[in-house]
């Protein structure tokens, strides 16, 4: 138990002169210590994070949320950021300013950030070991951390290094990769990632544990662009407008090739009569492309060769079989990947004027 001291009082690790000190203001008494008992950060990782800055010929104190003091030099933040460059010119000097805080004649300058993320900050920034600075990383929430803080102090490098952290991510779960990208602008992340979502073929949106990490909105234009790209997919195998009547085989007088009721196609002006297998191959493909739309689906031989074996039992349909796969086929891959990515184009439209979504908004 303390006792009451007669000189000073104990605070907390403080000492304070007694009221009845000779001691007039600004005058320094070397036998009276103050002892400043700072805050403990939450972890040791973080403990070491402030750790790290403790050179001596740093010119300026970086003070976070949490207290922890970071020892830097101005030069150098200046150099990794307009935003500090800003911040050192208004503590060039400090003793202009008798009011600013120092310590060790060194200023002070406290920041909204906490350690962390200071710490990802600076580490960034000097040349440290990069394994913590990745660590930071591993997380999606680390990642939009340190998108928010380069955003905030106008730093692309550390930009660049997220963005490059999330293309290598889009196979893993590109449904909140996506939701990042969009929400930071990162256009090849956004491109990567929805295009990511129709490879693994999830069209009904991610499962619940990942919903947490995705906005409203990036959900939304995730599942509107899927949605758009099925449409797009399959469009070109209802209207053939796209490719030249010369490309599409024709029935034969083969009683196999027929189809039932004789239906006709039409064709940039022409009426056609396609045999059965053509039929069968664009049911085939409208399937695949339903459920996963991507171009390379309409090649799969899985799809193309049923057709062609039914094509190669024709006497007549049987010498034009070989060069259904090139006349046909690899032009209806190009189309549907021709209208898939100008769906995609026009994602990235509304990414760039949100003036133009807010009207388009309208017509919904």
């Amino acid at each position: 138990m303390l006792q009451e001291m007669p000189v000073a009082t104990m605070d907390l690790g403080v000492l304070e002169p007694a009221p009845s000190s000779p001691l007039n203001a600004g005058q320094y008494d070397p036998n009276i210590y103050v002892v400043e008992e700072l805050p403990e950060p939450t972890n040791a990782s973080l403990l070491n994070a402030s750790l790290l800055f403790r050179d001596n010929d740093a010119d300026v104190i970086l003070q976070s949320s949490n207290m922890d003091d970071f020892h830097v030099h101005k030069i150098i933040l200046s150099k990794a950021s307009p935003v500090f460059q800003g911040m050192m010119s208004l503590h060039h000097d400090s003793s202009v300013d008798k009011k600013a805080e120092t310590k060790d004649r060194v200023p002070v300058i406290k920041m909204v950030e906490d350690t962390e993320a200071l710490s990802i900050l600076l580490r960034h920034i000097y040349p440290e070991p990069p394994g913590p600075v990745v660590n930071s990383f591993e997380s999606f929430v680390g990642i939009k951390r340190g998108l928010e803080l380069a955003r905030k102090f106008d730093m692309p490098c550390l930009r660049d290094r997220l963005r490059l952290i999330l293309l290598s991510r889009v196979d893993e779960e590109p449904e909140i990769v996506f939701s990042v990208g969009w929400a930071y602008q990162l256009k090849d992340v956004i491109q990567r990632a929805a295009g990511s979502t129709l490879s693994n073929a999830v069209l009904t949106g991610p499962e619940e544990a990942e919903f947490a990490e995705i906005s409203g909105t990036a959900l939304f234009r995730l599942l509107t662009y899927q949605r758009d790209c099925i449409a797009a997919a399959v469009a070109p195998l209802t209207n053939f407008s796209w490719i030249d009547a010369v490309r599409i085989p024709v029935q034969s007088g083969n009683q196999g090739c027929s189809v039932a009721g004789n239906p006709v196609v039409a064709c940039n002006g022409r009426s056609l009569r396609p045999p059965k297998w053509w039929y069968d191959y664009n049911a085939a493909a409208t399937a695949a492309l339903q459920i996963k739309p991507e171009a390379d689906e309409v090649l799969a031989p899985c799809i193309i060769w049923p057709a062609l074996s039914s094509a190669i039992k024709c006497t007549t349909c049987h010498s034009r079989s070989y060069s259904f796969v090139d006349d046909y086929c690899t032009f209806l891959a190009l189309e549907v990947e021709r209208r898939i990515a100008a769906v995609m184009n026009f994602i990235l439209l509304l990414l760039c004027d949100p003036v133009l979504e807010h009207r388009l908004a309208h017509f919904i």
